[in-house]
């Protein structure tokens, strides 16, 4: 996924939007994924997933850019003028949201994945929107 050059806004949504199609293809991974992060917590330490890897898991060679979703969320969010604490409020209710929304949607499938996500990113952006 290539964010670079995007408004931090139009970058969020994409990285959801491609969030959403990753799980739809893999829901199994992302269960997994879910799982190990309530079971044993978010890992601290960077973790280098190779290309090997990357086409066992994904089933083809996909870009990777280093770091989670605080790595990726949070310079985005430092984009938008507004206090330390409003700040760390969006990127609680937007991890919440990318990782809480499919097991509360209940829908094997997660068909309607990607408009649950733009509908909960208009709820907590909408004061960054013109």
């Amino acid at each position: 996924m290539h964010i670079e050059g995007l408004e931090p806004l139009e970058a969020i949504y994409r990285i959801f939007e491609e969030t959403a199609k990753t799980i739809e293809k893999n829901p199994n991974l992302f269960m997994e994924i879910v799982s190990t992060m309530a079971l044993q917590g978010i890992v601290k330490k960077d973790i280098n997933i190779g290309r090997a890897e990357r086409i066992l898991r994904f089933g083809k060679d996909v870009s990777y850019s280093e770091g989670g979703f605080f790595d990726i969320i949070v310079p985005l969010l430092s984009q938008f003028e507004s206090s330390q604490k409003r700040l760390e409020l969006v990127y609680l209710a937007l991890f919440n949201t990318c990782f809480a929304l499919p097991l509360a949607i209940q829908h094997p499938s997660f068909g309607s994945l990607k408009e649950r996500y733009f509908e909960q990113l208009d709820f907590i952006l909408k004061e960054y929107k013109s």
